[in-house]
């Protein structure tokens, strides 16, 4: 960390890709990373990925969405519109809101995440870890793992500190700005890590984000050499985080172990100094049991 950000008055442009964020008219398709290598293989079915853009159309901007609204952003005719909610509809994963047309994500969707929380061996093993760093102090613990250039929440032990509620399991963020991200950046070979940099829409999400790629390697340097990273406010207003990297058999990062915590309740210097040492031995005997 290259000295504390000076004290104003911040602007938020979005916190946690939520409310305050511009979208664009079409939906995104699902981050894939490295799995874009595989799209023009013959064993690619297209149908499925377009299922699942409608699925993404919804968000917390667009909780409900007509027909013509969902082939607008999905960016497809109506016949093709309606075929494919018509098939999500009946398989539980799209439903119409009560007394209206619009459709809205239904709860079944939550089936397919919950599979992956509880078949996911590590936040098993995380959790008692978590559970320990909550209670010693009484921040939030944040289990996240890498998606593209994105970081996602897998697991979240709230405090009553807690600064942003808006942040919940599956909320992803840009690597970069967050202390989690930038921990499992530095801990990455440095040609993946640049590339995961070069693909990154460099945008603020508060005042505070740093966007410079030249001051992120930086601190990724000074990260390697630490063993933890922190962010101060880039995510959040008021939100400070230290976060260290959980490494698999091969050595490679696989995750990122963060403790956050409220600017009204510590200082910059007092979370780094308090949270390191923990953050990192936490990191550290979760590596080993994996």
């Amino acid at each position: 960390m290259s000295g504390r950000p000076p004290v104003g008055r911040p602007r938020v442009a979005c916190t946690g890709r939520g409310r305050n964020q511009m979208t664009k008219p079409t939906a995104r398709r699902p981050k894939r990373g490295s799995q874009d290598e595989g799209r023009d293989s013959p064993l690619f079915v297209r149908s499925v990925e377009k299922a699942l853009t409608f699925i993404g159309a919804f968000d917390a901007g667009h909780r409900h969405l007509s027909l013509s609204q969902l082939a607008e952003r999905v960016g497809t005719d109506m016949s093709t519109a309606q075929r494919f909610v018509y098939t999500l509809e009946k398989l539980g994963l799209l439903r119409k809101a009560a007394g209206t047309r619009l459709y809205e994500v239904a709860p079944q969707l939550l089936n397919l995440g919950h599979r992956y929380l509880v078949g996911n061996e590590l936040i098993e093993r995380a959790t008692p870890t978590m559970l320990h760093l909550s209670k010693t102090t009484e921040a939030t613990i944040n289990l996240m793992v890498p998606d593209g250039v994105d970081i996602v929440y897998i697991s979240r032990f709230h405090s009553r500190n807690l600064v942003n509620a808006e942040i919940m399991i599956g909320a992803r963020l840009p690597m970069f700005a967050t202390a989690s991200g930038m921990a499992i950046l530095a801990r990455m070979p440095p040609e993946d890590a640049e590339q995961i940099l070069a693909s990154s829409n460099f945008t603020k999400l508060t005042s505070f984000t740093e966007i410079r790629p030249d001051a992120i390697r930086k601190r990724l340097a000074d990260i390697r050499k630490k063993g933890y990273a922190v962010a101060y406010q880039e995510t959040s207003v008021g939100d400070i985080s230290v976060a260290s990297a959980i490494l698999g058999a091969d050595g490679a990062p696989v995750a990122g172990l963060g403790i956050s915590t409220s600017t009204l309740t510590m200082s910059l210097q007092a979370a780094e100094k308090a949270y390191a040492p923990l953050v990192m031995a936490a990191a550290s005997s979760l590596s080993q049991r994996l």
